[in-house]
């Protein structure tokens, strides 16, 4: 595995497990209760941060190889 391989299956990983986290501090919410713990929106908005800072390293050679991946750019542009 190359070097830029084995960046973009650690930063896959972080995709995941931010993902992840997001789904366990909401999953039990209505979208009121969200609003109401600061501190539930604080940690997924941190966790939408590392999404976007996490595409950010994937390699040009893994961007060519997937140009359709959802939210790419929308995730970019959250933190641009």
């Amino acid at each position: 595995m190359s070097p830029d391989e084995a960046r973009d299956a650690a930063t896959i990983a972080d995709l995941i497990e931010a993902c992840a986290r997001v789904v366990a501090f909401t999953a039990s919410l209505e979208e009121s209760g969200f609003y109401d713990s600061a501190q539930t929106r604080y940690a997924t908005l941190y966790q939408i941060l590392v999404l976007g800072e996490a595409v950010k390293r994937l390699s040009t050679n893994f961007r060519d190889k997937y140009p359709t991946i959802p939210g790419r750019t929308s995730l970019e542009c959250a933190i641009a």
